[in-house]
């Protein structure tokens, strides 16, 4: 979670964090997968920027495998 309380800064931000979202990554052990992002809103957010954004990961069996069996997962930015 991100929190900008000043209102001005976030009126900045939203939309910079907004892009972002498309960008995120999650990796499971050896395995990656691209968020989809907003499916529910497609590209409205980009001109309206929202303060939550729903990012959504399909994983493989072999994702699920490796981290029902503890193997590390990272969100991360490409």
């Amino acid at each position: 979670m991100i929190e900008v309380s000043d209102e001005a800064v976030r009126a900045l931000e939203l939309p910079k964090l907004s892009a972002c979202a498309h960008w995120v990554e999650l990796s499971i052990g050896d395995w990656n997968s691209h968020a989809r992002v907003n499916l529910d809103v497609a590209g409205a957010h980009f001109d309206r920027p929202s303060a939550v954004h729903f990012l959504r990961f399909e994983l493989a069996a072999a994702a699920k495998r490796q981290l029902r069996d503890g193997a590390p997962a990272q969100i991360w930015k490409q």
